[in-house]
């Protein structure tokens, strides 16, 4: 019905305003803000006081993506509104022309898709993320991290850029053959033609990477993931010390996935959804347990 639901911890006002009216189209969540644009591109936000991007931007936006406290947005022109705190140098260097088709966020830092496949990297707090980005054209999807990047090229590689201070990039895979790409904080994980499971970067918060293949989705939380089987099964994976893998579900039958810093939450076929895992279980608090949900963002 175009309504949005706030679930999980209040402490730092996370849920505070959420909107109570229908007609939106697409959401994203931060830190501790989210994001959602209405039918008419119209920008609303809700959290978190003054990290809160401003949501009195014009309309005509057709898509927006989160980073920890800031966001981006994308006119039906292409062009890129970069909003919300500045004081990590999340704005700075933000391009100005048009001809962008998809926008990524990382903890300071954005990554944008320009319609000719070239990729374009701006903000972070000390410019490391910018370090190695890709000046070729030929790029089908982005994805970013806590300070790293990583692209998906027409040929199905996948490129990494950015920050290697955690050894974000290490063992990047050299092989095509990758449909998929996803990031956590410092590593990250893609998918082949064939749904195997592919993971690099950070030793010990590294994933596993020999999960057995039939993988059609994958997600990425701080120091964990997960994955979807064909068959609508849940793969949690990686750091379990924050409770990121406890009360996984082992039914079947789920279409996608979503993921926090250390909880997930999944959407059945039925448009009920399924919050697992959390630092303190406040990630679960009112979960909704009624059908209707098409979307999900953490």
């Amino acid at each position: 019905d175009g309504t949005v639901v706030t679930w999980g911890s209040e402490i730092l006002s996370q849920r505070e305003n959420t909107p109570t009216s229908a007609g939106f189209v697409a959401i994203s969540c931060a830190h501790i803000h989210s994001a959602a644009l209405r039918k008419n591109g119209a920008l609303v936000t809700w959290g978190r006081g003054s990290e809160k991007p401003r949501d009195n931007a014009p309309t005509g936006f057709f898509a927006v993506a989160s980073g920890e406290y800031h966001g981006v947005a994308l006119y039906g022109n292409g062009r890129v509104l970069t909003f919300g705190d500045p004081t990590m140098g999340q704005r700075d260097d933000s391009p100005t022309g048009t001809g962008f088709v998809a926008v990524a966020c990382g903890a300071s830092h954005t990554v944008a898709l320009r319609r000719d496949g070239r990729v374009r990297t701006w903000g972070g707090t000390f410019s490391d993320e910018r370090v190695d980005a890709p000046t070729s054209a030929g790029f089908v999807a982005i994805a970013c991290g806590g300070e790293h990047s990583v692209g998906l090229h027409v040929d199905g590689t996948v490129v990494t850029w950015g920050s290697e201070i955690l050894s974000q990039r290490e063992n990047t895979p050299t092989s095509a053959g990758f449909v998929a790409i996803s990031c956590a904080h410092i590593h990250s994980a893609a998918l082949r033609k064939n749904g195997a499971l592919v993971t690099w970067g950070r030793g010990s918060e590294k994933p596993r990477d020999n999960a057995p293949t039939g993988f059609f989705a994958v997600a990425s939380g701080e120091y964990h993931g997960v994955a979807l089987y064909g068959n609508g099964r849940v793969l949690t994976f990686g750091d379990p010390t924050m409770g990121q893998r406890d009360d996984s579900p082992t039914g079947t039958g789920f279409v996608a996935v979503a993921c926090g810093a250390s909880h997930t939450v999944a959407l059945r076929r039925d448009g009920r959804v399924r919050t697992w895992g959390g630092t303190f279980s406040d990630e679960r608090v009112d979960a909704p347990t009624s059908a209707g949900f098409v979307a999900i963002a953490c």
